[in-house]
């Protein structure tokens, strides 16, 4: 009876082992190849449930923003297959990029797997007239450099930047971008400046990583007499844990030379 008993448990221990959902894509990365700046790149990653219970995808999260996955949301029964689709955003992103789609599931022989896709956007080069270039709005503004000073972590600070158009036509400012996407104007903020214009735009800085850093800052217009309507300025900054705390041991080496 004992000798019954353990057969048993032995036999459901290796059905158990073998009952599980298993996943196997039918490719690991995909290269877009050149993608024209603007277009969505889509592509849909094919798997397979090749284990004996129904696969279940709980979560599938890209490296970033401009990569939007969806996914087969109902379980994916044994020798059934499912898809998973990644859409990038080429718009104002020109050049190389490779990203990730990490996956998330109930699979035993990988519960979290990573897919690539990669690719290079060709920015479109257009050719404006001399007409065209003359009616074209134009961005200046005189101070190009900022020092912040001491921030703390977590803050959000804003620049003041006096813009102004010099050209003939309505100036749109598009964004700002940095290296490291900490810059931003609010999306509510009035960013047409008209011709002969001067408006205050406000560039808001986050406070991300702590250290001293200098950043470029771009900001992107319909100017069409820059290359890419772009124009820069510098940002100088000290991010640090607590200001607060740094006031209070300041003052404690007061103390210890008195």
């Amino acid at each position: 009876m004992k000798s019954t008993l353990l057969s048993i448990l032995f036999i459901g221990l290796i059905y158990s082992s073998f009952s599980q959902a298993k996943i196997e894509f039918s490719e690991q990365s995909f290269n877009f190849g050149d993608i024209k700046e603007g277009d969505n790149a889509v592509h849909e990653f094919e798997f397979t449930n090749i284990g004996s219970e129904p696969l279940v995808i709980s979560n599938v999260k890209a490296s970033c923003g401009c990569t939007t996955p969806y996914w087969t949301k109902n379980p994916v029964a044994p020798g059934e297959k499912g898809k998973i689709t990644a859409s990038y955003n080429s718009k104002n992103r020109p050049g190389n990029f490779h990203k990730s789609i990490t996956i998330t599931s109930n699979a035993e022989n990988e519960p979290k797997k990573v897919v690539y896709i990669k690719g290079v956007v060709k920015k479109e080069i257009k050719v404006y007239t001399p007409e065209e270039i003359a009616a074209s709005p134009v961005l200046a503004f005189e101070k190009s450099s900022f020092q912040l000073g001491k921030v703390e972590k977590g803050q959000t600070i804003p620049i003041a930047l006096n813009i102004k158009n010099e050209g003939k036509s309505p100036l749109n400012i598009d964004r700002v971008r940095s290296g490291c996407n900490c810059f931003f104007i609010l999306p509510s903020a009035d960013k047409t400046i008209e011709a002969g214009e001067t408006k205050e735009i406000q560039v808001n800085f986050r406070a991300m990583r702590e250290g001293e850093r200098d950043h470029e800052v771009t900001i992107s217009s319909n100017d069409i007499t820059k290359k890419e309507g772009d124009i820069k300025f510098d940002v100088n900054v000290l991010v640090v844990d607590n200001l607060e705390g740094e006031s209070l041991l300041k003052e404690d080496k007061g103390h210890m030379f008195k």
